[in-house]
């Protein structure tokens, strides 16, 4: 107020200092702001790197992945200079923290094989599965790897892309899946995988054997739920997999594609009322609400089920109903 006030006694002897009165009394608000914000900046990163130090990572590195961050932004940043912006990656604010890791004492943090399997896949599924096949190929022969699991991973994954793999690639890989097996039983990415690639050599027990094994050591994690919930579906096991998927949605119950496998086998059982029940739930957590009401309505008119299931279908219809009303009224 008292910048205004300024201007406007300014503009009697100057317009330009009137305008740059106002402008600096618009601004000074501004830059406070942002000051207030640096500090909230400053303590978000002192708290992150005690963060990624408990986690067992290496804080020696955060620097330069800032800087990475840096160089991307450069790309699709509005251009406007660092004391306009909000959260900008400047210099100061790395060198600060370059200042605070110095401070720390340094452990080298060795690269866990989880880290080597997922940079081995991202290989293996960027660009033409025959590419990927001869780059993991290579690597092998020349033995440039950290690890040799992963690269023996990234072609079995790149390998399976192929709809017509050639005999002697699909005997090297046999051969890598009998080793990722003995050497990494323990690794959720490498039961996976092996189960997957026995399933679709048409050793359905021995993929299933795999995926049950697999599962008793990562009953949460979702590939296994997936690929085993589907081994059942194509085994002809419909009531086992009902089963199955629910007790996978007792600990994960809001995941849609569970849903939706459990939809599939309701249908291949024939039971329309519990398959698009588990529609309407897939539908519903991916923000489609009317499609689910419209599943739940498909679900009334099916002809089967019993006072329970019909119960629990009329029940969660009302449910949806009046929270599509509520929006609806912008309530």
């Amino acid at each position: 107020l008292a910048g205004l006030a300024l201007a406007i006694l300014a503009a009697r002897s100057s317009a330009q200092l009137s305008q740059a009165a106002v402008a600096a009394s618009q601004a000074a608000p501004l830059q406070s702001q942002l000051a207030y914000s640096r500090d909230h900046e400053r303590e978000a990163d002192r708290i992150g790197l005690q963060i990624v130090e408990k986690s067992h990572y290496d804080v020696h590195a955060v620097p330069s992945f800032f800087e990475r961050l840096q160089r991307a932004t450069q790309l699709y940043g509005s251009g406007a200079p660092s004391y306009l912006q909000s959260h900008p990656l400047t210099y100061e604010r790395i060198a600060d923290m370059e200042g605070r890791v110095s401070e720390m004492p340094y452990h080298q943090v060795p690269d866990s094989l989880a880290f080597h399997l997922v940079r081995a896949r991202l290989t293996a599924i960027d660009g033409p599965a025959r590419d990927a096949v001869s780059t993991f190929k290579e690597r092998i022969a020349q033995k440039k790897y950290a690890t040799e699991l992963a690269p023996k991973y990234g072609y079995v994954v790149a390998l399976m892309r192929e709809d017509d793999p050639k005999a002697t690639d699909l005997d090297i890989a046999r051969d890598y899946v009998k080793e990722l097996l003995g050497k990494g039983a323990d690794d959720p990415m490498i039961l996976a995988l092996v189960a997957k690639f026995q399933v679709r050599n048409g050793q359905m027990q021995e993929g299933a054997a795999t995926y049950e094994r697999a599962l008793k050591l990562f009953p949460t994690r979702r590939a296994l739920m997936y690929g085993y919930a589907s081994v059942l579906l194509d085994a002809g096991e419909a009531e086992k997999d009902v089963e199955f998927l629910d007790r996978c949605l007792a600990r994960v119950d809001t995941d849609p594609r569970l849903y939706e496998l459990k939809a599939q086998a309701h249908a291949a059982l024939g039971q329309r009322l519990a398959q698009h029940s588990a529609q309407a739930e897939a539908l519903l957590l991916k923000g489609n609400l009317r499609a689910a009401i419209e599943q739940l309505r498909i679900a009334q008119t099916s002809g089967d089920g019993d006072f329970y299931q019909k119960s629990s279908v009329d029940a969660r219809l009302r449910e949806l109903m009046a929270v599509d009303a509520q929006l609806r009224d912008g309530k």
